[in-house]
């Protein structure tokens, strides 16, 4: 629908609507027009968006000819009309029992789209709406305001960081501007990283709001500032107009502003932020943890989720060229048999989508005679038979598993992963997952609901082709996992091939700490180079810092931690410099922000940021990665 389509009740059409519309459309959900009645006698036109369950998910669609995806459904439909396995009584209690109390819907029922004085707002639909609050539709170019005087000026992003006013203030006192990086509180790996950047030379630290492009907020400055009072599961929050002092100061409530994982201040597997804390207005939100109805492709950010122990464990086990090889995928890390094709081993978490997307897996995928090895556990009771999971050696015995399958499936977790092709990651609690990110680690290719969005989606600043490497399944085919990746993907073939290469450069970007051949100056990745200027050479920001040689186990731990959360630091600020130029280029998309003439020094402007950020991206990471790696290696060697 464009911009001059009707809808009922909107005479011409509201062009509000149809960007939403638009947008929504875009990330793949199925909108609806509706008319429906509102508080106080009035009516507005609303839109409906849902997440379409489709026979075939996006891998499928996008991979297949009509007789493969064809005899693919019809194998789908064989396994769902089976019983299921039957291995663990609570996941069939959760079959029976999906859809009903509170938040049995979380991630279902889509969101409604309102009208509310001319903005058009995301409302979360269906019970689990209720802990979720309203987000405005909003891009960069509408909801950003480029053309303020310290966004065009040279050197590292101005950024306003809220400090939370000290203890013993007033109740009502407003979080204003951190003097120093001593004063900028964290409570999550996402709000560390974007810290980081500080030290790294991509972020100055402003005082004063006229000098500042970015305003940045973290949960520590929304809670309440005598938070001993709180108790239990209440939210101990304070609305972000009544929090942050400078909330309006970039000409509307939220806007130049990032929030940073602004869930956390409740609770930070939520969906998105809860009604507590008010409208976010034109605010940016930065959050691993984002159901995609509310996702606002190309405004909000997506960061990876934080380093886990296993990371470490996998990367101080990889052979020399790591688990991806060199070149692409085409040394011994890409063509060493795997003898396990696809493996998920979790826990019965919250009532929500991505917990019925375990248990369907589980549940009917399970085919060890295929090296499909699927099953859920219990952390708390044991209510599937034991608190350890179901006896895969055993079902690989029945099945008449070969020697290197037992042997696989001897190993812990990390073992299994890195025997396994594909790994299964559904998320768990909310839309995120730890486990992709531990997949990807393993050098296995993710297989994910079709639903989930994926770090980084959206970025501009070297955006990371995850269609080219992940497998999306839809709800059906989660019935017959191991068919749809044997469909997409068979063993042996080029297309599994290349699927491993697409992966594996997106693994050098998020955090490899070793040199690599991969990126040449013909790799999509390097085509973001200013014009004029020659695309970077084996420059990936991400292997700028060459590991010593030699390293012991702890120290490649270390080493291969401090590359991801640089990476990470880097990608938060990155994303928005290039963002930013975009837009003083000209290539941002049209504004409303500062109608009329543009200033004419905005395109000289948003060229010189481009280009500095080529040199910001090389020596600000690198200068990161070898700052933390030193201090954390030395109580390793201690």
């Amino acid at each position: 629908a464009g911009a001059g389509s009707g809808f009922p009740g909107s005479g011409n059409g509201d062009p509000a609507l149809a960007a939403a519309r638009a947008q929504l459309e875009a990330r793949g959900l199925h909108v609806r027009e509706s008319t429906e009645a509102v508080p106080h006698g009035r009516s507005t036109v609303r839109l409906r968006a849902e997440w379409p369950e489709l026979a075939s998910g996006p891998t499928a669609r996008r991979e297949l000819d009509d007789r493969a995806r064809t005899l693919l459904e019809r194998a789908v439909a064989v396994r769902r009309g089976q019983p299921p396995t039957g291995r663990c009584p609570a996941a069939r209690s959760k079959l029976g029992r999906y859809g009903q109390g509170d938040d049995a819907h979380i991630g279902d029922g889509g969101v409604a789209v309102q009208l509310l004085g001319g903005d058009a707002q995301l409302v979360p639909q269906g019970p689990w709406g209720k802990f979720v609050g309203a987000r405005r539709d909003c891009d960069f170019g509408r909801c950003f305001d480029s053309l303020r005087a310290a966004c065009q000026l040279s050197g590292p992003l101005r950024v306003l960081w809220y400090a939370r006013p000290p203890a013993g203030a007033p109740s009502n006192a407003r979080a204003g501007a951190a003097t120093g990086v001593a004063e900028l509180q964290c409570s999550n790996a996402q709000c560390e990283w974007a810290r980081l950047g500080i030290g790294a030379g991509l972020v100055q630290l402003v005082t004063a709001p006229e000098d500042a492009c970015v305003f940045v907020a973290t949960d520590a400055v929304l809670r309440k500032i005598d938070d001993s009072k709180c108790i239990g599961s209440r939210p101990c929050t304070r609305r972000f107009d009544s929090a942050l002092a400078h909330w309006g100061a970039a000409g509307a409530a939220g806007r130049n502003h990032l929030l940073l994982q602004p869930q956390c201040a409740w609770r930070c597997d939520l969906s998105g932020e809860n009604p507590s804390l008010g409208q976010s207005g034109q605010a940016m939100i930065a959050s691993s943890s984002t159901w995609r109805g509310l996702f606002r492709t190309g405004f909000d950010l997506m960061p990876a989720m934080p380093w886990t122990g296993p990371m470490g464990e996998l990367t101080a086990s990889a052979p020399q060229e790591g688990w991806w090889g060199d070149e692409g995928g085409t040394e011994l890390g890409a063509l060493r048999e795997r003898p396990l094709l696809l493996n998920f081993r979790g826990g019965l978490t919250g009532p929500n989508r991505w917990t019925f997307a375990r248990v369907l897996a589980s549940e009917f995928s399970h085919e060890p005679s295929a090296g499909v090895f699927m099953s859920l556990m219990d952390h708390n009771r044991g209510v599937c038979g034991s608190r350890k999971a179901a006896n895969w050696t055993a079902d690989a015995i029945g099945a008449g598993a070969q020697e290197a399958v037992l042997q696989a499936l001897a190993g812990g977790y990390a073992e299994v992963l890195t025997n396994s092709t594909f790994g299964f990651a559904p998320g768990g609690s909310g839309p995120s997952s730890f486990r992709f990110i531990e997949v990807l680690a393993a050098g296995a290719i993710p297989l994910v609901p079709d639903d989930l969005i994926l770090p980084w989606s959206g970025s501009v600043y070297r955006p990371l082709d995850w269609d080219a490497c992940v497998v999306r399944a839809s709800r059906s085919e989660l019935h017959a996992l191991g068919a749809l990746v044997r469909a997409v993907a068979p063993e042996g073939s080029q297309k599994l091939r290349n699927r491993r290469s697409a992966c594996g450069r997106i693994w050098d970007e998020l955090s490899v700490s070793r040199p690599s051949s991969r990126h040449t100056q013909n790799d999509a990745s390097q085509r973001n180079s200013p014009r004029g200027k020659k695309p970077l050479q084996n420059k990936n920001p991400a292997t700028a810092f060459k590991s010593p040689p030699a390293l012991s186990p702890d120290e490649a731990r270390t080493m291969a931690a401090a590359g991801y959360e640089c990476a990470a630091a880097g990608r938060i600020w990155l994303e928005l410099s290039t963002r930013i130029a975009g837009a003083l280029g000209g290539s941002g998309g049209s504004s409303t922000i500062a109608p009329g003439a543009r200033r004419a020094s905005s395109n000289a402007a948003g060229a010189a940021r481009a280009s500095e950020r080529h040199a910001l991206e090389l020596a600000g990471t690198a200068a990161c990665r070898q700052r933390l790696f030193l201090e954390r290696r030395r109580p390793v060697l201690s």
